[in-house]
């Protein structure tokens, strides 16, 4: 193969690459406008307008429910979207959502909990899930 050849090879796999890593950051922009739409209503989309503008979400509050948080944290859980489409909750910590002792949970973008933390238990490699549990799908 030609020098040439391969550098247009290369170029054209790394150009692709860039433009599926443009077009996730436009659509991770485009679900964070409407999950801050949604959290403004405290998690209710009061007109039409943005229930159409973002068909596919649900609320914060609505998340957090599906995930199983214990029903005494779920006002002040965090939930936080990732660039990947991860969504990351954080309930239960002393004082704050992420204070001592706080539980985690992450969900991945094909709605699979795939990490689960309780309050209290330590971090690491043993809260992983071996088999994702549907939370969102």
């Amino acid at each position: 193969m030609e020098p040439g050849a391969r550098f247009n090879r290369s170029f054209n796999l790394v150009n692709d690459a860039f433009q599926r890593s443009q077009q996730a950051l436009r659509q991770n922009e485009h679900i964070h406008r409407c999950i801050e739409r949604l959290n403004s209503n405290h998690g209710r989309a009061r007109s039409r307008e943005k229930r159409d503008h973002c068909p596919a979400l649900i609320s914060k509050q609505r998340i957090v429910q599906l995930s199983g948080v214990p029903k005494r944290y779920r006002n002040n859980a965090s939930v936080e979207v990732g660039f990947d489409g991860t969504i990351n909750i954080i309930f239960g910590g002393q004082k704050r959502p992420r204070g001592p002792k706080h539980g985690h949970y992450v969900i991945d973008k094909h709605g699979m909990m795939i990490y689960r933390r309780e309050r209290g238990k330590p971090h690491g490699p043993q809260n992983y899930l071996a088999v994702g549990i549907p939370v969102l799908t």
